[in-house]
Order: C-alpha cells, then structure tokens, then sequence
C-alpha cells in the first residue's frame, strides 16, 4: 500500500513538472491608437520607464491585473481596466477613443502565440540622483541645446519664438535645466505660464519641474501652474 502511494504520488510530481515545463509565459501588450504615448502599470508596478506607444510585459503568472494606464500628455484622462488574460498567450490591447463619449476604451485585440511577439525592452539615459518618472529618453546634447538658444534669442517677434519652442519641447528631449534658459526667453508671463504647462508632460525629469518657478515673476502665476498640474495628475509639486 505504501509503494503504491509512494508510486502515485511519485507520477503526480512528474506530471505537475511537465505540465509546468509545457506552459506557455502569458504576456499583456498595450497598444495606443489614439497617438499618445503610454506609461502602463500592473498591479501598481510602473512596467515602462519612458512613455512609449507600445509596451509590453512578459512572464506573468496571474490570472486578473488591476491595469493603469497613463499618457506622457497629463491632459488625457487616466484609464483603469481589470484585466484577465488568457494563459500561455500573448494578449494583446488597444487603447481607442469613442468619438460618440469622448472617452478612451481598451479593447482585447487578439491573442497570439508568445513566440510571435518581440521581447520587450527600452534604452534611456539615466540621471545621476534622479529616480521619477520620465517624459522622454535621451535629452539633447549640449551643443544641440546651444543651437536651440541662439536660434531663439534671435527672433524678434514672440509668437513665432513660442510656437518653435512648443514644437521643439513636443518632438525633442529637453531636461528641466535646459529648459529654464528657453523659458526665461518669454516676457509675457501669461505666455511663459501657459508654455510651462505644455512642457510639463514631455520634459525628461518633470518631478524636478519646480526649479522652473523662479522664472516667474508672479507667485499667483506659479500657483496656478501647481493647481493645473495637481488637477491632472493628482499629485502635488
């Protein structure tokens, strides 16, 4: 009787391991389609460092994630979704907008094989003693930067100035301290107050974003920056 359960037993452990050697990862890939890109949280585990327009996690083990999805651009609303993917498959999510609510959906695309989808990975400069979230990956050189200044300095009118400045913040990488000198550049504290607030999203270490305050000369101009960006991240500079 004992060897037949040492046996059966014995049997069980083997299966389980195979079973175990058979199963597939499950993995959760979040695509965004409405042009904006994404920081994607799991369970509250921030699982892409920069935001990008497609990311993915691999290796999961659960069968339902509480999944946050957050834009680099703070303006667009957060999305919470619980989510349960099928295991030992690679499912994959988009982020939509329906025009008729104005809101954002995640939809489950299509499952795949885990082999039929690249891994996972992201390169970015890291910061000496800068540990927040990031709005970009590789701020621009010196050089580059200087280029940008001069550039600037060198317009007469303000409006064209701010426009090359939003365009510039919007497709390029700056850090907080490269973008105080542009930001000095604006007279018009309605102007500069409003350029602030744009930048915020996409600046590569916006938790440092209060060294820009004393570039206004009005404390009711940075009071208000600190209320719009409270109102759309929930957080306090």
């Amino acid at each position: 009787m004992n060897r037949l359960y040492k046996l059966s037993t014995t049997l069980i452990t083997l299966l389980f391991w195979v079973m175990v050697g058979i199963a597939q990862p499950t993995a959760i890939t979040v695509q965004s389609d409405i042009e904006h890109p994404l920081y994607l949280y799991l369970n509250g585990e921030q699982i892409n460092k920069i935001p990008i327009s497609k990311v993915e996690a691999h290796d999961l083990v659960l069968t339902d994630y509480q999944m946050k999805i957050e834009f680099r651009d703070i303006t667009q609303p957060i999305l919470n979704e619980t989510v349960k993917p099928k295991p030992g498959k690679s499912n994959i999510y988009k982020v939509k907008v329906d025009t008729l609510k104005g809101q954002h959906q995640l939809e489950l695309y299509e499952t795949l094989k885990p082999s039929d989808v690249n891994e996972f990975s992201e390169r970015y400069y890291h910061m000496p003693n800068y540990d927040g979230k990031l709005g970009c990956a590789w701020p621009v050189d010196e050089s580059e930067h200087e280029n940008l200044l001069n550039n600037l300095k060198a317009q007469e009118i303000e409006a064209p100035m701010i426009f090359k400045i939003r365009s510039f913040v919007s497709s390029r990488c700056l850090t907080v301290d490269q973008f105080k000198p542009i930001l000095v550049l604006v007279k018009d504290e309605h102007e500069k107050e409003e350029l602030a607030k744009f930048a915020y999203s996409y600046l590569y270490d916006r938790e440092n974003f209060s060294e820009l305050f004393s570039a206004f000369q009005y404390p009711q101009t940075v009071a208000d920056i600190e209320r719009y960006i409270q109102e759309n991240t929930g957080k306090r500079l």
